[in-house]
């Protein structure tokens, strides 16, 4: 087990506190499946933490404040007239220290092309709820809502808006006042190259910052992403491409893709977080590009693990510490995307990096140790020079568990140092997608070490003994679909996860 003895009780959720987790608080108040999407540190540095309901019709987006232990100290449900908010998404203070919240609320029971709308809140440091207003257009759907505070201390937000009646995928970037009471500044986008927008920031030059990032899985896959710069009226002033994470592989899907941030740096440079896939058969790593301001690359981290997908957190995956240094997280696993129903754990894996990009620590939240599937949504730098990571967290151990929002904070000596990734033992995969099975390609001779073969429901359907520098697997036999490929040494650690397909 990853925690020590001690443990508060809150409200029937246990916090954790171990001597490398200071704290670590799971929240589920209504029983229904939940997470931890954004988190704000507000005045006197509490932390503020934006809980999204999820696969209920009732849901709605709550605020949460936690003391520097992790205890709740206070909640709130969003509200609005006539319409329910399902999502919350913190977004900065305002010029009175108010905690300004960007949501997509709409009607209870939807009939038309206008039942959704982005709504924009102030709350008090005490969570009481000073004003709710309406902004943008509506639609029958809103999605992709991202928001920052400017300078100014006046609200950027972009979202995507489908009426379902021909203007699919329109985008919508808004600069309103810190009251929400006056657009200031307005543009309406047919879809961004590469859409959908998964990140805004406010660039040094005045700038809002827009990154965004596609990804087809077809045959054959297609991916990409782009840095697209907004005046101070919201105008689109430029546009760039992302380069390839690797010049070796120059297929279409070799660049960082959803999910993606832009996180700009003093200098005026950019950091560009996402994951990418080289190779059909190799293992999907996470990456981070330091890029000037034209996203060309200068240097950049692939934090490669052994599982199959290294894919960072899904809203924010790099916050930016007061002494300069960056926290970044992704979660390390067998299979993608948010995996609400996946039957294998996860471990979540955090780095601590200067802006070179050199690697002073990492920690890891092993779910392996007691059979959790995490998720991370977010990291959040705090105050004391330590992280919290935030998202979701489901006990396999429980049949049908619901998700509850899972919280953690770590201090700079939860960090170790020296980590480095391990080099994964395999160079090659093929063919994939095969019929009859397939070879691999070993970086070095295996001695005594084993292959094991897992079909999309998570069963065992082949284990053999891996010896030498290279085997060859048979599957004729196994019925067509995506196998996940476990590599492991004598010991029976795994080393490696791939993904093969059988046609």
């Amino acid at each position: 087990m990853r925690f020590a003895a001690s443990a508060v009780v809150l409200f029937g959720i246990i916090t954790n506190v171990s001597a490398q987790i200071l704290w670590e608080t799971t929240i589920n108040p209504a029983e229904q499946g939940c997470a931890a999407n954004t988190g704000l540190y507000g005045p006197n540095n509490q932390l503020y933490i934006s809980v999204v309901e999820l696969l209920s019709d009732t849901a709605r987006g709550k605020l949460f404040r936690l003391d520097d232990v992790g205890a709740i100290t206070g909640s709130r449900t969003l509200d609005y007239p006539e319409l329910r908010p399902y999502s919350a998404n913190l977004v900065g203070l305002g010029n009175a220290d108010e905690l300004l919240v960007l949501g997509t609320a709409r009607r209870e029971a939807p009939s038309d092309s206008d039942s959704a709308r982005v709504a924009f809140y102030r709350f008090n440091a005490d969570l009481a709820q000073l004003e709710a207003r309406l902004v943008g257009r509506a639609g029958k759907l809103i999605g992709y809502l991202e928001g920052c505070t400017g300078p100014d201390g006046n609200v950027h937000l972009v979202y995507q808006t489908d009426d379902w009646a021909g203007n699919l995928h329109q985008y919508e970037a808004l600069k309103i006042t810190a009251e929400g009471d006056s657009i200031i500044g307005h543009r309406i986008m047919e879809g961004m190259p590469y859409a959908p927008v998964t990140s805004l920031a406010m660039h040094p030059s005045g700038a809002t910052v827009l990154g965004s990032s596609y990804a087809d899985w077809g045959f054959p896959a297609i991916s990409g992403g782009t840095v697209s710069f907004l005046t101070d009226g919201m105008q689109l002033d430029s546009t760039y491409s992302f380069s390839h994470v690797d010049p070796a592989y120059p297929e279409p899907w070799n660049t960082p893709m959803d999910p993606v941030q832009v996180l700009p740096l003093p200098s005026g440079n950019l950091l560009i977080s996402g994951h990418y896939w080289a190779d059909f058969g190799a293992n999907r790593g996470a990456v981070i590009q330091h890029t000037n301001a034209q996203a060309q690359v200068i240097d950049q981290f692939i934090a490669d693990s052994p599982w199959a997908t290294d894919r960072p957190a899904m809203s924010k995956a790099m916050s930016l510490a007061a002494d300069g240094t960056l926290y970044f997280a992704q979660v390390n696993g067998w299979v993608d995307g948010d995996g609400y129903f996946s039957p294998f754990p996860t471990q979540v894996q955090v780095f601590h990096l200067d802006t070179s990009l050199h690697v002073p620590g990492s920690h890891v939240v092993d779910g392996f140790a007691d059979s959790t599937f995490f998720s991370p949504n977010f990291v959040l730098a705090a105050p004391d020079g330590g992280v919290v990571v935030g998202g979701m967290a489901r006990d396999l151990n429980v049949p049908a568990s619901l998700f509850r929002a899972w919280v953690v904070k770590l201090g700079p000596e939860s960090f170790t140092t020296g980590v480095q990734t391990p080099a994964v033992p395999v160079l090659g995969l093929y063919p994939n997608p095969g019929t009859n099975g397939f070879t691999l390609e070993l970086r070095t001779t295996m001695e005594q070490g084993r292959i094991e073969m897992v079909d999309a429901q998570g069963r065992l359907v082949l284990s053999q003994p891996l010896d030498g520098i290279r085997a060859s697997i048979p599957a004729r036999g196994l019925s067509s679909g995506l196998y996940t490929i476990l590599v492991r040494n004598k010991a029976g650690s795994l080393l490696q996860s791939l993904r093969w397909v059988k046609g």
